[in-house]
């Protein structure tokens, strides 16, 4: 008997196990039941709807906001506004409102500027105002819309709702009937935005509005403690110039595009750490640039271009003061100490003149009077009187070079005469047959400062690059008139 009892009790386990197997793999839990959010919203009753346009008028003070919806009972009562004179009333409908409605809980989150809905406001159907005995919002235009008072003083354009799915609305029926019984919401199914686009409201794509949202979060979210207080301020008027464009972007890359030029811009804006590397850098280069100086040796320069070097010797310091940045403490260094090479030495000048009437040698014939028309030998002879000049004048090699690249390149952009011959005739070729039509002239109406000199002396500049710019400042005293021309 007691065996039989055992085998009973196994046999009464294994199926209660088996039966808690299944259950589990059907999804049904044995698990004590609290009370939840869950059980709560069992109560609610929920109606599918949208938001399908969004009405508004702007008074003196504040704008009043409509939301039209597919499916509402807002025009069941005709022009009604809700009474909550009744203590027990107002109670339940204020509960409604604050702890059930996520509209109203959360519209600072969903509209682009943080403004508030005055909760306890609403009007169905723009509202009849029985103490005013007036319609507080025009009847026609807020017809069949729950409409509340906000805290934004004025729309301007680009204001933007963002309306997910699951947002709820107040049944008017509910709150009409005294709000008993289970709460009645209507609730969005799909994900919305709406922009303001200077006269009405528009829709557009909800994800575009969320990551612009989260881009004027990130743009707002700036550390000002970072920046001394003439930079924060800037940077405060760069965070606020870059949100009015984000409020009036409508696209990803339209997004994407201003966040790069804040950013580019921001990177400008010096911060106290950047103004902390700055001056180490500065610090770092003088003592750089003094050790070079004292590395010199004198006997090895004419006196006047030992004065050149005691010259620049003594402005460098103030030329690095006055540097704002990293990367022009860095081209100053360098355009020192190219400068300084260029000086010549004693045995650098004894062949000095030799490579100046070289340089002018070969310009000369790079510039063939035969191969041009006179209007062009002109130029070219006026050019090589100019290069002349500069080369006699030049106190360094790297000024003949300058000057020798320089005029090469526009005597070589100088119209042949085979150039000419060339294009008289094809023009000849193409001549039209009506005799009214003018021949063009082949004079080239260019001015001959004109001629293939931009493009040289830019090439000239980016080869110089840093080392004519430091030397234009150092030796301004000196050799301003020289660097001028």
């Amino acid at each position: 008997m007691k065996t039989f009892s055992k085998i009973q009790t196994k046999a009464l386990v294994f199926c209660m196990t088996i039966l808690m197997l299944m259950l589990v793999l059907m999804g049904i839990h044995f698990m004590p039941h609290t009370a939840s959010a869950a059980s709560n919203e069992s109560e609610i009753v929920y109606i599918d709807t949208e938001v399908e346009d969004i009405a508004f008028t702007q008074h003196p003070t504040c704008v009043f906001f409509g939301f039209k919806l597919t499916v509402s009972d807002y025009d069941d009562f005709g022009s009604w506004q809700g009474d909550y004179a009744h203590t027990d009333t107002y109670n339940k409908y204020e509960q409604y409102i604050t702890s059930q409605l996520t509209y109203w809980k959360n519209f600072s989150q969903l509209n682009s500027e943080g403004a508030r809905f005055d909760q306890l406001y609403a009007y169905w159907s723009a509202g009849w105002d029985t103490t005013a005995q007036a319609y507080p919002l025009p009847p026609t235009q807020f017809a069949n819309s729950v409409a509340h008072r906000s805290t934004l003083a004025r729309l301007e354009f680009g204001f933007t709702f963002y309306i997910p799915a699951g947002t709820t609305f107040p049944s008017a029926t509910y709150v009409k009937n005294g709000c008993q019984g289970a709460p009645i919401m209507y609730r969005t199914v799909e994900d919305k935005a709406f922009y303001y686009d200077g006269s009405k409201f528009q829709t557009f794509s909800y994800a575009v509005a969320q990551t612009r949202q989260v881009a004027i979060e990130e743009v707002n979210a700036i550390d000002y403690s970072v920046y001394q207080e003439l930079e924060r301020a800037e940077v405060r008027a760069l965070v606020k110039k870059v949100s009015e464009q984000l409020n009036v972007s409508f696209t990803k890359f339209a997004i994407q595009d201003t966040l790069s030029a804040f950013y580019a811009e921001l990177d400008e804006i010096m911060t106290i750490a950047d103004y902390q590397a700055l001056a180490e850098k500065k610090t770092t280069a003088k003592s750089e640039l003094l050790a070079f100086f004292n590395g010199l040796e004198r006997d090895l320069y004419e006196t006047a271009d030992w004065d050149k070097i005691l010259s620049m010797q003594s402005e460098y310091s103030a030329l690095i003061d006055a540097l704002g940045s990293v990367e022009e403490v860095d081209a100053a260094v360098a355009g020192v100490k190219f400068t300084v090479g260029n000086v010549l030495t004693k045995v650098e000048r004894a062949d000095f003149a030799a490579y100046q009437e070289a340089a002018m040698q070969r310009l000369e014939a790079s510039f063939v009077e035969t191969l041009y028309r006179e209007q062009e030998r002109i130029q070219g002879a006026a050019w090589l009187q100019e290069a002349k000049t500069i080369i006699e004048q030049a106190t360094t090699k790297n000024e003949v070079d300058s000057a020798e690249l320089t005029y090469t390149a526009r005597i070589r952009e100088l119209k042949t005469q085979a150039q000419w011959e060339k294009e008289e005739e094809q023009k000849q070729q193409y001549k039209p047959i009506d005799s009214t039509v003018k021949e063009e002239t082949s004079v080239d109406e260019t001015p001959p400062q004109e001629r293939g000199c931009g493009s040289s002396l830019n090439q000239m500049g980016i080869t110089l690059g840093i080392a004519i710019a430091a030397l234009m400042i150092i030796n301004k005293k000196k050799d301003g008139q020289r660097d001028e021309k």
